[in-house]
């Protein structure tokens, strides 16, 4: 008998610590920044030869859901053909929900004609990637991979208040 409570002690003592852990588990949070990085490397054929510069994040608007459309620009250096190539922009999309789950896109990158052409890949860079919709200046601000949005928030841009819509 015995035996017994002390095996109903011990189960009841691991089903404890499993829905404890279950309920403080918390997801790591990374920033936008290294998770198009990420996906980027991802494709390249010699992932751990890349490189990136003029990264930038672009917002493009609000989804139904409140989620946040956002795409990141830059440049990441490559290979063609077991030889250094040249830096070669991309373009990668990501959806921001209200929970703050990143999905991102494919990334567009110019590889010749092969898959994207550099005309291909510019005019998008045209139409996503320029300083009307430059995350700096937008009222969706990133902090260190923590999405706020302003309005939401009651934050100020540029000195001045925002108020609620």
């Amino acid at each position: 008998m015995k035996l017994w409570g002390y095996g109903v002690i011990i189960i009841l003592a691991l089903g404890s610590a499993f829905l404890l852990g279950g309920m403080m588990n918390q997801h790591p949070r990374y920033p936008l920044h290294h998770l198009v990085e990420q996906s980027v490397k991802d494709i390249m054929e010699y992932p751990e030869a890349t490189s990136y510069r003029n990264m930038s994040s672009y917002f493009a608007g609000y989804t139904r859901d409140n989620g946040k459309i956002v795409y990141v620009c830059g440049e990441v250096f490559r290979f063609n053909e077991n030889l250094p190539d040249e830096f070669k922009p991309f373009i990668v999309k990501a959806y921001i929900s209200a929970d703050d789950v990143v999905t991102l896109s494919m990334p567009v990158i110019a590889f010749g004609q092969r898959i994207f052409t550099q005309e291909q890949v510019q005019k998008v860079w045209d139409l996503r990637c320029h300083s009307l919709t430059d995350m700096n200046n937008s009222i969706l601000s990133i902090n260190d991979g923590v999405y706020t949005n302003a309005i939401d928030d009651g934050l100020t841009t540029e000195g001045q208040d925002i108020k609620k819509r």
